[in-house]
């Protein structure tokens, strides 16, 4: 329905002038559900009509989405749709929820990457209140 969608798009670019720019030709193309009047909204905001126009071409791109999908379309595709899976049990639960908190506990323990950055981090700041500071101390001074 993607495709039929992007032919409905580029009939209308070709034949009214509705000629869309990438971003919004793919957001309207890739919907799952339109009503004939969410898509002629959804034409003009994209193509920044004109009152004068919509009242124009309102009508007519109304009756293409209508003539192709029918007053609503829905693009579902079965395949994707979610199957139900087995549930789990409180025990399997519990011990998924053991064995998360177990890895996180491990991954805080060991992660010298983050020691590193945080020592770089409190060093840096270390010398831009140093550079701040007036310094005290005498020069020569032994």
């Amino acid at each position: 329905m993607y495709e039929s969608l992007q032919d409905l798009l580029g009939d209308l670019c070709v034949d009214y002038g509705f000629c869309l720019s990438s971003p919004f030709w793919e957001a309207i193309s890739s919907r799952k559900q339109y009503s004939a009047g969410a898509f002629v909204r959804d034409v003009f905001i994209a193509d920044r009509t004109g009152p004068k126009d919509r009242e124009i071409y309102g009508p007519v791109i109304r009756k293409l989405f209508i003539d192709k999908f029918g007053a609503e379309a829905y693009f579902w595709n079965r395949r994707f749709q979610a199957r139900p899976g087995k549930r789990i049990s409180m025990k399997e639960k519990d011990i998924i929820l053991l064995e998360f908190a177990r890895r996180e506990r491990s991954i805080n323990r060991r992660n010298p990457k983050a020691d590193q950055l945080r020592a770089r981090y409190r060093g840096l700041v270390g010398l831009k209140q140093g550079r701040k500071r007036p310094i005290d101390c005498e020069l020569g001074a032994g």
